[in-house]
């Protein structure tokens, strides 16, 4: 064999284990790069769950304060109607404290006049 020959193969024989090293090389270049395309999609999803959940979550705030402001507005005209009802009772109070005050008066003036007045009363 000459020196020719040799070289030949052992260059032969270098690129052929070159080769099958770089297909290893690719082969675990794609397999990374689906592991890297399926993480990027995992994290994608999680992402459009985590703003699905939050989207859904200031709906339901907002719901809620809709909710507070119709219950607000509830109290606050049950706050006025009750107020306007006590108003109502202190003067119905009132006015009957004032009837029976006169009529407690216009009593005891008509029993001073019976007592004032001479009384018939037969000799016997």
């Amino acid at each position: 064999m000459a020196a020719k020959d040799f070289v030949g193969r052992l260059i032969n024989t270098y690129e052929a284990a070159h080769a099958r090293e770089a297909a290893g090389d690719v082969k675990e270049h794609q397999d990374l790069n689906h592991h890297l395309v399926r993480i990027q999609e995992i994290s994608l999803g999680l992402a459009k769950s985590a703003r699905d959940r939050e989207e859904a979550a200031t709906a339901r705030i907002r719901d809620l304060n809709d909710e507070l402001l119709v219950a607000r507005s509830a109290v606050a005209q049950t706050r006025d109607h009750a107020d306007r009802s006590v108003a109502e009772a202190r003067e119905q109070v009132k006015a009957a404290k004032a009837e029976a005050w006169a009529q407690i008066e216009a009593a005891q003036a008509e029993a001073s006049a019976a007592q004032l007045e001479p009384k018939d009363s037969p000799i016997v």
